[in-house]
């Protein structure tokens, strides 16, 4: 297994500690206690998950950019643009992804 996967699978085994209590005791829309309860949707609306996948990648250069593009499963067909963004959006959709492998029920 990759380096970049132990960290996805860290970040998310993380997340999941600190926030599944939160999402099963949440009454809003999409919170455990709502006849919708969706925990990615949840995730998108608190914003939490962004906020740490920006922690992590704020000191990332051009090398881990590169790192995280080659060992992706979200791989951009297109090339160029903005290596952040792209790495950024990878990293997350990488822990979204096993965020919901391991809370599936």
């Amino acid at each position: 297994m990759s380096d970049y996967m132990d960290l996805v699978k860290q970040e998310a085994g993380a997340f999941i500690e600190d926030h599944h209590a939160t999402f099963l005791e949440a009454d809003d829309e999409f919170g455990g206690k709502s006849p919708k309860a969706n925990l990615l949707k949840w995730i998108d609306e608190q914003g939490v998950l962004a906020a740490r996948v920006k922690d992590v990648s704020n000191g990332w250069g051009l090398k881990e950019y590169n790192w995280v593009q080659a060992n992706t499963r979200n791989k951009k067909s297109q090339k160029g643009g903005d290596a952040a963004g792209r790495a950024f959006a990878s990293f997350l959709q990488a822990i979204r992804h096993e965020i919901k492998k391991r809370t599936k029920r």
